[in-house]
């Protein structure tokens, strides 16, 4: 499913269903104006109307988690609650325009709406299973809880051709099996290996080879409470801050499966 807008690899904000965007009133309203050429997997044109009644709907689906991107419109609590039947703060101007307007001024907030739960999506047909639509290369071919197939879409909005037939995700599978399967080749791509079974892994010259290893962007941090008997001290504070050496700590209890942070604010991300 795809976002209003991405977020580049250097980490700032770029067009992706939407191919502008207009800041109004100091950042408390947006407009956005879709692409002409987007098409759901059903085929059928992506409007602003739709944008709204896909918003709506993961809205009262989700109401209880709220990506911040939904939760700042302006509306949103009063719709949750039944008292209207829409969000009045996302408001349609055209066939591919619309206008969200957020409870208060808000001007990173299409930073906000690049968050992966903030995708457009719908559900498509009586039956309930298999049935979520959208805009994205690839569409749900089919979906259990450890079990998912998606396969490519031939109605994908973006010019370039998607290099892969089908994508086939095993969930809820365990580290070792994980590891096991990368050696069989059982599997191509895997995540939330336990540093002992990708260690394993490495011990294989010609699998250490061929593996490509990419990070998490995960950061640890430590708060200070200003307000107890201890804390309040910010001579304190500052000799603790000064007594943890950081890479130390990184390097002794994570060895090659971190990197110390320079900034409370890792790279690439807003």
């Amino acid at each position: 499913f795809d976002t209003f807008l991405a977020m580049h690899q250097h980490g700032y904000v770029v067009p992706c269903l939407c191919e502008g965007w207009e800041v109004l009133e100091q950042g408390k309203s947006f407009l956005f104006k879709l692409r002409t050429n987007v098409l759901m997997h059903d085929q059928q044109p992506l409007t602003a109307e739709i944008v709204k009644r896909a918003i709506e709907k993961a809205i009262r689906v989700g109401h209880d988690r709220l990506p911040a991107a939904f939760a700042a419109i302006r509306g949103v609590q009063e719709f949750v609650d039944g008292k209207t039947d829409d969000v009045s703060g996302i408001v349609v101007r055209s066939a591919n325009s619309f206008v969200i307007e957020l409870q208060e001024s808000l001007p990173i907030y299409p930073a906000l709406i690049t968050d992966s739960r903030a995708s457009i999506y719908l559900q498509s047909g009586e039956d309930k299973a298999n049935t979520l639509i959208g805009t994205g290369p690839f569409k749900l071919a089919s979906f259990s809880q450890n079990h998912v197939v998606l396969e490519r879409s031939s109605s994908y909005w973006k010019s370039a051709s998607v290099p892969l037939d089908s994508v086939d995700f095993r969930c809820g599978v365990t580290s070792a099996d994980i590891a096991s399967g990368l050696v069989s080749e059982k599997y191509d791509l895997a995540s939330n290996l336990l540093p002992q079974d990708l260690e394993t892994i490495l011990l294989n010259r010609q699998l250490r080879a061929g593996l490509v290893e990419a990070p998490k962007k995960t950061t640890y941090f430590a708060f200070f409470n200003s307000h107890s008997p201890v804390g309040h001290s910010q001579d304190l504070r500052k000799a603790l801050s000064g007594i943890l050496r950081t890479h130390d700590l990184v390097r002794g209890t994570l060895g090659r499966f971190a990197q110390p942070a320079e900034g409370l604010i890792p790279p690439g991300i807003l």
